[in-house]
């Protein structure tokens, strides 16, 4: 069973803020709190409020800010040199200028310590803790992974033939960013490089991921989104700059521009594997699903027109709002509604509320791919 290859179209944003003085480098996001920074030597902390930000306080800094992090409930910031905030007013707490004259380009908690990764010979670009080791990735493109008790190099992943500007971590999965636009897959339990993404864009600058969705963001003024199990670009986030860092608060995917700019862009209309119930995802996997759909049958036949919503006759409500279907063709593609049906017949009814927990849309998107075997997201 294959899906239809599908033109991705372009979203456009919900609110464009322009607060900021200069290039927004850094996001940072606890709770519905958002923590921005960047080269105008300001950091400030807004409050996620329906669809707007609303701005709590504005710190100052006498240098650029490339890291924000938040670790046993305060703010960190790395530039030029080490700033701790109070979160709750920006007030500061102390700063820290070390020996180096390189930039500290990012930072991460752990425990009772800070862990900084300096823009020296070895350029460290990123800093990630999973499963109490360190991976850091850097300018040669190699990514590597660290014993936190002892500091020592355990492995080295040779990543990418041009720097890793960015990378995340999940399932024992290593998604390394390139410098030249490539997504490169290893696994941390073995040790080998896996698949490697299909390019779309020239670099990757920043990347975020959020429940099964991997958000790359660059030189291209466009934030990518790529579906972790089927490894395609399934949504494309237009920005007027390239995009130096991007991150998802509250369903709102957040971008960082050097324009001076954070875009919001709504991402309630994608729909994640991880959106759907376990009974939901064995579907895509289950040898048993039917591969006659409208779609096939229509190319055949050419009776799409006797699918009509004239001819359903069944509706399913969820979240209060009608699905209308026809009852064979669901029954035919599953067996995840023929306990359903077959409990209202007794009862001569024809229609029933969906329990399942998903949202309208995911269970609306279900139901398209059950005709047509096509997902659509975004």
């Amino acid at each position: 069973m294959s899906k239809k290859e599908t033109e991705i179209s372009t979203t456009q944003p919900l609110q464009i803020f322009t607060e900021h003085n200069s290039e927004v480098r850094c996001l940072y996001v606890e709770n519905d709190f958002l923590y921005s920074g960047g080269f105008g030597n300001q950091i400030m902390k807004h409050k996620m409020t329906s669809d707007s930000l609303e701005k709590i306080w504005e710190a100052k800094t006498t240098s650029y800010v490339f890291s924000l992090t938040i670790h046993l409930g305060d703010l960190y910031s790395t530039g030029s040199d080490i700033r701790c905030f109070k979160t709750s007013t920006g007030n500061l707490n102390w700063s820290y200028k070390t020996e180096s004259t390189s930039y500290l380009y990012t930072g991460i908690g752990y425990k009772s310590w800070l862990l900084i990764g300096e823009f020296n010979t070895f350029s460290i670009w990123g800093l990630k803790i999973y499963n109490d080791r360190l991976y850091s990735s850097d300018e040669h493109g190699d990514i590597k992974e660290w014993d936190l008790n002892t500091l020592q190099t355990l492995r080295v992943f040779s990543a990418n033939d041009m720097g890793i500007w960015a990378m995340e971590i999940i399932d024992s999965v290593i998604y390394s960013c390139g410098k030249n636009g490539s997504i490169q897959k290893w696994d941390l339990e073995t040790g080998k490089k896996k698949d490697r993404f299909e390019e779309v864009q020239k670099a990757i600058i920043s990347s975020y991921s959020d429940q099964d969705l991997l958000f790359t963001a660059g030189y291209s003024g466009v934030v990518f989104c790529f579906d972790i199990k089927t490894e395609k670009c399934i949504a494309k986030f237009q920005t007027d700059k390239d995009n130096w860092c991007v991150i998802v608060l509250k369903n709102r995917l957040i971008a960082g521009t050097v324009s001076h700019k954070l875009y919001m862009f709504d991402l309630s209309n994608l729909v994640p594997w991880t959106c759907l119930s376990q009974d939901f995802q064995n579907l895509f996997t289950r040898q048993e699903l039917c591969d006659c759909t409208i779609s096939t049958l229509g190319g055949s036949f050419g009776i799409h027109k006797y699918f009509d919503d004239s001819t359903k006759d069944f509706t399913i409500f969820v979240q209060g709002k009608p699905i209308k279907v026809h009852k064979f063709i669901l029954l035919a593609r599953t067996d995840l509604y023929r306990g359903m049906f077959l409990s209202v017949t007794e009862d001569k009814s024809n229609q029933v509320n969906d329990y399942s927990g998903n949202s309208f849309e995911t269970v609306h998107a279900l139901i398209e791919f059950l005709y047509f075997a096509e997902l659509k997201k975004g």
